[in-house]
């Protein structure tokens, strides 16, 4: 991208609200690597977007800059994020960015900006000079190269999380005094707006809180009350449509009783009441027997119980999908996101139980080993384990990685190795580090029992009540994964992995951890 000028920089900063963040590079053509940086800015309140803090870090880290006869080529802004936050959108690019080695310094105003969590702050400067990249601060002079350097990086970050630390003492205490006058503390609920002086009025719909309360009261549950709210055009104070768990909020809140509450503890409050104690008490009553009745069970369901239920996913959102009954027998059996009644997921498919239920026992009558591939499938099987077992055993220190990763990458930056060396060197280094850092657990390959399995699946699947189908599909896999009311790929326990891996021969894939497999692939290699 074009490099800005400083008066757009100043326009960006300035239309930055809570929520949004910045992460702009536009390069440097023709400038060394070691001349050039990139500045990253934060705040922690919306409060302080509508002043100079954004501004005046810019600023000074220019300042900064220029005086070092650096280029700025990239700017990072999060704003009105804590720094307790270990993970925030712009120094997570920040971080990508420094590992293709586009620049030598990531300055920033102060420590503090970087974060208010000692670990975090650590782990992100880590993290960054482990490329090469050195964390630099406008207003703080260290060297985290040098121990005396690296002493005083740690000095400031703890300094910066005990200002947090004291910072949330102090507030705890003040929203203390304020509830106990009387005063609101927290976010605003549902009915309610502040005036002038920040007092707890009531606003425009405050009429749609008693009434809530009465359709709940009549027998309708909280989807159907949240359902007559979206379709009503009412959202949450966020924006939010109204889902399960906002409407039961707002059915527990005794703000609505004229209460406030701070550290778990209740005091009056001084704002008007949105219902009578008479119709709070009807509707807890009405939400304590339906908590507390036994759950009854059409008949009809009773030989066909749900076995996939808990392991079923939605590859949409990555929530369970919850198993629902309607009132037409087995007919009725059917699976909906659990993250589309929380109003977080798009998908609103009713997927059929026995459609399901049919799709897996195909494919589980279809894992039978034969005879003929048993000894090759156990050698290989039993390779894969010894490898990872072997993998395991080996004593990989994660710090010292890094530190051999910043050595390097300062050894190239000063000219003392070529491209295709630091290029293949850091390649290996990064694959010990993230064999040192996985968190896959050692493969364990009960050879007898997954073997037995495998070998008689088909008369097993044949033979067995859904409860015994339940403890199958439970001791092969620990998700199944539904997209477009199809399964579509499974996730293999470690014990029986080497043995699926070599019969299927196709590319597992491996998101946030744990291993998955195509089913459909699995089915056509067999």
């Amino acid at each position: 991208m074009p490099q800005p000028t400083n008066a757009q920089i100043i326009t960006l900063l300035d239309g930055l609200q809570k929520g949004d963040h910045l992460a702009l590079f536009w390069g440097a053509p023709g400038v060394p690597i070691d001349r050039c940086c990139v500045i990253y800015l934060r705040v922690s309140s919306k409060r302080q977007l509508n002043g100079e803090g954004l501004q005046d870090q810019w600023a000074s880290s220019v300042m900064h800059a220029e005086r070092q006869g650096w280029t700025v080529v990239g700017l990072y802004v999060d704003p009105a994020i804590s720094g307790r936050k270990e993970s925030r959108p712009a120094i997570d690019q920040l971080k990508r960015d420094a590992q293709r080695r586009r620049f030598r310094y990531a300055l920033c105003y102060k420590v503090n900006r970087i974060g208010r969590n000692a670990k975090a702050s650590y782990a992100t400067a880590d993290e960054i000079e482990q490329h090469g990249v050195v964390v630099v601060s406008a207003t703080e002079n260290f060297n985290r190269q040098t121990a005396s350097g690296n002493l005083t990086f740690g000095m400031l970050v703890i300094v910066a999380q005990f200002g947090s630390d004291q910072l949330k003492e102090v507030m705890s205490t003040r929203m203390q005094n304020k509830a106990k006058a009387g005063g609101w503390v927290g976010p605003v609920p549902f009915g309610y707006t502040k005036d002038a002086q920040g007092r707890l009025v009531p606003s425009t719909q405050a009429p749609e809180v008693p009434a809530m309360f009465a359709r709940y009261q009549a027998g309708q549950s909280y989807m159907q009350v949240a359902d007559w709210l979206n379709e009503r055009g009412l959202r949450t104070q966020s924006g939010a449509f109204f889902s399960r768990e906002s409407v039961r909020t707002i059915l527990r809140n005794r703000a609505y009783l004229g209460f406030v509450s701070s550290g778990k503890v209740e005091y009056p409050g001084t704002h008007e009441p949105l219902v009578s104690q008479e119709l709070w008490d009807a509707a807890a009553g009405i939400r304590q027997g339906r908590t507390t009745r036994p759950t009854t069970r059409h008949p009809d369901h009773e030989a066909s119980d749900a076995w996939l239920s808990g392991l079923v996913m939605c590859s949409a959102c990555g929530a369970k999908l919850w198993h629902r009954t309607g009132k037409r027998g087995n007919r009725g059996r059917y699976y909906r996101c659990a993250g589309y009644d929380r109003r977080t997921c798009d998908v609103r498919d009713m997927v059929s139980s026995a459609s399901l239920e049919e799709q897996l026992h195909t494919a589980l009558s279809q894992l039978v080993l034969p005879e003929e591939l048993l000894p090759r499938i156990i050698s290989e099987a039993r390779a894969l384990v010894a490898q990872g077992q072997e993998a395991a055993e080996k004593p990989i220190d994660p710090p010292t990685i890094q530190a051999k990763l910043r050595r390097l990458g300062l050894v190239y930056a000063d000219g003392v190795i070529d491209d295709e060396t630091y290029r293949k060197e850091r390649t290996r280094l990064q694959t010990l580090l993230t064999e040192a850092t996985s968190a896959l657990p050692r493969l364990v390959f009960r050879e007898a029992q997954a073997l037995t399995l495998l070998q008689s699946m088909v008369e097993l699947v044949k033979a067995a009540t859904p409860e015994e189908l339940r403890g199958i599909v439970r001791a092969l896999f620990t998700h199944i994964w539904v997209e477009d009311r199809v399964i579509h790929a499974v996730t293999p326990r470690a014990e029986v992995y080497p043995v699926l891996a070599v019969r299927s021969g196709v590319v597992w894939r491996v998101p946030d951890g744990s291993r998955t497999h195509s089913l459909l692939s699995h089915s056509q290699a067999l």
